[in-house]
């Protein structure tokens, strides 16, 4: 009996080796695609260092720097909110389990494996709530950067790229539509458990209904909270873009730029691609719509490349040494 349960124990801390081992492999694999194959490493060190010679040009850069900690503190105090609902939940303990979401996330298509990441410190009991937690703080995000998107995408569309009448109208109503359902699913889940009643009593759909009832109890001000952190979230995460536009001279022009910026987040946020290919397609993205006021295609790469590279292979290289030093896995 005892030989049976050490050969388990072990057989569950090779699996959780390898799991982890393929997990930093993967990491280590984009960060080698994305510096120095995608992209031109010298010409963009290049620009890089004839943006920190310019006027101004360490103190942009500075202050983008410092905006990384607090957009990754705004996001843990957010999921800490949402997880303290149904376990105690420390500041600590939700950095550590956003990092590592972060770690997982960006090797999978539309961030999915954050959900698995951000298990590390979740009691194995609460781990269905904390699931369906991560989607409605996914949620929250997604409402800001659509609506705020829409809103500003619209505005650079009539100003700087006409559009047909028809495919401009019909862009409006179909993001309206998703920004309604959204709303509807975040301010009224107790519909959505309202649902589940009608449905089989199959465990699964039972384990379901028990995660959302954990949330269907949240007031009114929780979630005004949750999306107002999730805005100011958006607002860094923009300056940041912003910051690295001007230190890369793509333009000089606030307005153009928060336009821009908000449009290609809109357009982002209804891609389901691993954010290590988003920084490709971001860029592209930001080619395109930049090429109406701007010739600068180095710097506008650049600057896509760098807020990839601060905003989340950082905190990515962080995660991983946090989910190599955990027992998730192995449970």
């Amino acid at each position: 009996m005892i030989t049976t349960s050490s050969s388990s124990i072990n057989s569950k801390k090779v699996i959780a080796l390898l799991i982890k081992g393929t997990i930093i492999f993967f990491l280590l694999w984009i960060l080698y695609v994305q510096v120095f194959e995608k992209n031109d490493l010298a010409q963009l060190i290049t620009q890089f260092n004839q943006s920190i010679d310019s006027k101004g040009g360490w103190l942009v850069l500075s202050i983008a720097l410092l905006l990384v900690p607090i957009n990754w503190l705004i996001e843990s105090k957010k999921w800490k909110i949402l997880v303290n609902q149904f376990q105690n939940f420390s500041t600590k303990e939700s950095i550590y389990s956003v990092l590592s979401g972060v770690s997982v996330a960006i090797m999978t298509p539309g961030r999915l494996g954050e959900y698995g990441g951000r298990l590390i410190g979740i009691q194995p009991k609460n781990r269905s709530k904390a699931i369906l937690g991560n989607l409605i703080s996914s949620l929250s995000q997604n409402i800001i950067n659509i609506g705020i998107g829409l809103v500003g995408s619209l505005i650079f569309v009539y100003q700087y790229m006409p559009l047909q009448l028809n495919i401009f109208l019909a862009f409006v109503f179909i993001a309206a539509c998703i920004i309604t359902v959204m709303l509807l699913v975040f301010f009224r889940i107790d519909l959505l458990h309202s649902l589940f009643h009608y449905l089989p009593n199959w465990k699964w759909i039972l384990k379901i209904s028990e995660s959302i009832s954990s949330f269907k109890k949240m007031n009114i001000h929780t979630l005004y909270s949750i999306l107002l952190v999730a805005f100011f979230r958006y607002s860094i995460y923009l300056s940041q873009y912003v910051l690295l536009l001007f230190f890369f001279g793509v333009t000089d022009d606030l307005i153009a730029a928060v336009l821009g910026v908000s449009t290609i987040f809109f357009l982002q946020s209804n891609l389901p691609l691993p954010p290590a290919l988003s920084v490709l397609a971001r860029g592209e993205m930001a080619i395109f719509l930049w090429s109406v006021f701007s010739t600068n295609v180095l710097g506008i790469i650049a600057a896509s490349f760098t807020l990839w590279i601060i905003n989340l292979v950082f905190p990515a290289i962080l995660g991983a040494i946090i989910i190599s030093q955990s027992r998730l896995f192995e449970e």
